[in-house]
């Protein structure tokens, strides 16, 4: 007999299985996924110097800082720096005191720790403008994006960028909904701190914000809405009047006239078409451009204010910078968590025309993964046209990179095809996987070679095997040096341009670029060519006075 609380056994006296629950364990992949992107970009720095370009230069201006009067004025050879705000580098001058020199952990920490904080932020505004569904979804999306990414392996200042403009857009959307004044102000401090970190473009994708949201409510912008003005540029203009006060009123002109306007209407560099974004769409957007294309149109079409408040998010980053003469495909970062939300929204409550287009799509790509891998194991050395592009295709690093790309592209495929979640978010799982896949090989395998070929580390090896002071050797058209192993006394090599050879002592050595020793004239029939080296795929040639 059974007493009036006990549990009655089916027949067979065996309780059944405990229900299975797919949000659960789907967050939870999900969540699982995430973490192994986010650890994946911690590796990279552990095998790798900065690479040539921006970072060598970054490097180069944070060296410069231990023996400037003043860091409010940051210089790079010398000379004012005017591409950047002073706020990464002062960053990066501090975590150097506490890594020191020859680390690189001060240089990357700002990138990943802001990308860590931004796949935890992204997260907090699918939630609230999209759903609880949303929120693993969308910090999935975010952090496997092939921009946000890479960018959190760089020493540069995007991914910060990219945090501050994020927390303001959400503190904007929270004041445009209460009119609660500290959202507003809280919304003005992140924009200001934003511009501290990379310049004008941050009130800029602002102001676009408000501005298209007020179109789309009809409002016409309040006058009391004026007082986040001050916030705003409290902080610029902290740092702006004592350095124009030190440097000089050439360093604000060059600022305002060639670094802000010139990058607007007639950029000396990086300058590309209105349609460059639109075109470039698929490889900004990777892996996800499908489901962005889809998440917009769907956002949209849904007429939640929420959604259309990331739409037009969106936009205020692609249309304004469109418009600019200036285009780089990190210019799309700060609307990247807005697409990441409208992803997170579609798969969580997809839209079975547009899904079906979406997955249709994302398959292709699956199989285009694949078919790229074979073909690189197969015959990739036999499709270069330089005997050194053939050299790179059949190392055993990259081999293994292509089995990882088939490996990926195939299972992926399968998962998709045969999986037990639904269709959507299954084929939105199997992208994400198929992308995760052949990173962490890339991270973990192709780093070395890659640290091989985009550092300065041929030329620091060179240059060490000389025996030569920094203060004798001179450098035209060569990238700054940084390296963990590079001895000290490079730190005060010469950075020139035709007069390098006219202006100051007369180097031991010289490095030049290749195809500019004509620069430099017959000032090099005195020299002796002791090597050559391959940098970013181009040659640089080391001379020394004999």
């Amino acid at each position: 007999m059974c007493g009036p609380g006990a549990v009655r056994l089916p027949r067979g006296g065996r309780l059944p299985p405990p229900r299975y629950n797919p949000r659960v364990s789907r967050t939870v992949i999900l969540r699982a996924v995430t973490g192994v992107l986010l650890v994946l970009a911690c590796v990279s720095p552990l095998q790798r110097d900065l690479f040539v370009g921006d970072e060598t230069k970054y490097g180069q201006v944070v060296r410069e800082m231990k023996t400037a009067r003043t860091i409010v004025v940051p210089t790079l050879n010398g000379e004012p720096y005017t591409h950047k705000p002073p706020l990464h580098f002062w960053l990066v001058r501090a975590l150097e005191s506490l890594f020191g020199p020859r680390s690189i952990w001060p240089f990357v920490l700002p990138s990943l720790l802001s990308t860590i904080a931004l796949v935890w932020l992204t997260g907090r505004v699918a939630r609230e403008l999209a759903g609880e569904k949303s929120q693993a979804w969308a910090e999935l999306v975010v952090a496997s994006f092939a921009l946000v990414w890479g960018v959190a392996q760089s020493a540069r200042m995007d991914s910060a960028f990219v945090l501050l403009t994020t927390a303001a857009a959400l503190f904007l959307w929270r004041y445009l909904e209460t009119h609660v004044r500290s959202d507003l102000l809280l919304a003005a401090g992140f924009t200001a701190i934003a511009t501290l970190v990379k310049g004008p473009f941050a009130p800029l994708i602002i102001a676009a914000i408000y501005a298209l949201e007020c179109w789309r409510r009809r409002r016409r912008p309040p006058v009391r809405d004026a007082v986040a003005l001050p916030v705003l540029l409290l902080a610029p203009l902290a740092w702006l009047v004592p350095a124009t006060m030190i440097a000089g009123r050439g360093w604000i002109e060059e600022i305002v006239v060639r670094q802000a306007a010139g990058r607007v209407v007639n950029a000396w560099t990086h300058g590309e078409p209105p349609w460059f974004y639109l075109t470039s769409a698929p490889a900004i957007w990777f892996p996800w451009i499908l489901l962005v294309v889809a998440g917009l149109v769907a956002g949209w079409r849904e007429g939640s204010p929420a959604l259309r408040f990331c739409v037009l998010w969106v936009a205020a980053v692609f249309v304004p910078f469109s418009l600019i003469s200036s285009k780089l495909p990190v210019y799309m970062l700060p609307s990247m968590p807005a697409a990441a939300v409208l992803v997170a929204s579609f798969v969580a409550r997809p839209d079975e025309r547009l899904a079906r287009f979406a997955r249709a799509g994302n398959r292709a790509v699956l199989a285009l993964v694949a078919v790229v891998g074979a073909v690189g194991i197969a015959v990739g050395p036999g499709l270069a046209t330089r005997p050194e592009d053939a050299e790179l295709l059949a190392r055993g690093e990259l081999r293994i990179l292509f089995a990882a790309m088939t490996v990926a592209g195939i299972g992926s495929l399968l998962w998709d095809i045969f999986g037990r979640m639904e269709a959507t978010p299954r084929n939105a799982l199997a992208v994400a996987l198929c992308f995760a896949i052949p990173m962490g090989i890339a991270v973990t395998v192709c780093m070395p070679l890659a640290n091989e070929m985009a550092s300065t580390a041929p030329l620091v090896r060179e240059l060490t095997r000389l025996g030569v002071p920094g203060e004798e050797i001179a450098m035209h058209y060569t990238p700054h040096l940084w390296t963990r192993e590079m001895p000290s006394r490079l730190d005060t090599v010469r950075h020139g341009g035709r007069d390098l050879l006219r202006s100051g002592p007369l180097p031991n050595v010289i490095v030049v670029r290749a195809d500019k020793a004509a620069d430099l004239g017959g000032n090099l029939l005195a020299y002796e060519l002791r090597a050559s080296v391959r940098m970013i795929g181009k040659r640089f040639d080391v001379y020394q006075h004999p």
